[in-house]
């Protein structure tokens, strides 16, 4: 009997050595987000961010892995997180506060086991990728089954589910995390006994920029301005964010921003106004 236990755990140490490998692609992840055209670093090993692998993951570094899919003890910043070598901070996927939202994950290899999806606003662009804040925001399946949805081992390529956003999160760059712990290693279950899936497992981890739209513009008033500029300060950074949508982000404390005749007063570092104009292409920044 106990040679017949032997071989059995051995055999299942052998079916966990085949990896599995994926990546998200919509949102595109900081990793994927050459495929798609955006202008970064290609990482041509990009279905390939577990942590630096099981072994590592759990043996070396405790079960800590970087906040974006890195091995954890590499040196900071690490390669795809903000400063590093991946990260250039271009935003992916513009959503609306509150809204359902698909995600797309590509496999090439399925075995199993489960997702999450985590969510951090961080205006501010000096600011690290914190797990901590990610922590803050765990997002809902829309369909209303939860925060972990549990992978069919049938799935291959690209397959789609869809999550709801929180109705409190607006922001200018969000970080999107996509966690795949895997289930395909033997391990002891929390009942004593051995299965698949059970124990230390092989995780994956993305991250995408976002940017998440208010539902209100914070400057009520007429819908369409006619004319530009009417800004009074220097203190405001300003971009396009669509055909009709201009986003200024302030970057000091007490500044007095008016348009026309609205005025916005005592705004805080970093916060973000959007605001939509009648012909954005012929506005000078």
């Amino acid at each position: 009997m106990h040679y017949v236990t032997k071989m059995f755990v051995l055999m299942g140490f052998a079916m966990g050595a085949v990896n599995a490998h994926g990546y998200m692609s919509s949102p595109a992840a900081r990793n994927s987000a050459w495929r798609f055209g955006f202008d970064t670093t290609p990482n041509y090993n990009d279905n390939e961010l577990f942590c630096g692998g099981r072994e590592v993951l759990h043996n070396k570094n405790g079960g800590r892995c970087g906040v974006c899919g890195d091995g954890w003890s590499l040196p900071q910043p690490r390669p795809h997180e903000r400063g590093g070598e991946f990260c250039r901070g271009i935003i992916t996927a513009n959503y609306t506060q509150g809204q359902v939202i698909p995600v797309t994950i590509h496999l090439s290899a399925n075995h199993k086991g489960w997702y999450e999806f985590r969510l951090c606003s961080n205006d501010n662009p000096w600011a690290a990728d914190s797990q901590r804040c990610l922590d803050k925001n765990l997002l809902q399946l829309a369909d209303g089954s939860g925060t972990r949805y549990y992978l069919d081992g049938n799935i291959r390529g690209d397959h789609t589910l869809h999550l709801h956003l929180p109705r409190h999160v607006a922001c200018s760059h969000c970080l999107l995390q996509w966690m795949w712990v895997v289930g395909n290693s033997w391990g002891t279950c929390p009942d004593g006994s051995g299965a698949l899936g059970c124990g230390p497992q092989e995780t994956f981890v993305n991250c995408a920029d976002v940017r998440i739209l208010p539902k209100h513009s914070l400057i009520q008033g007429p819908k369409f301005f006619p004319k530009f500029p009417f800004i009074r300060s220097n203190n405001w950074n300003m971009s396009k964010t669509s055909d009709s949508l201009l986003q200024i982000v302030s970057k000091t404390e007490s500044k007095d921003l008016t348009f026309s005749t609205i005025n916005v007063r005592r705004i805080k570092p970093f916060t973000v106004v959007y605001i939509e104009v009648s012909n954005i292409e012929n506005f000078s920044m």
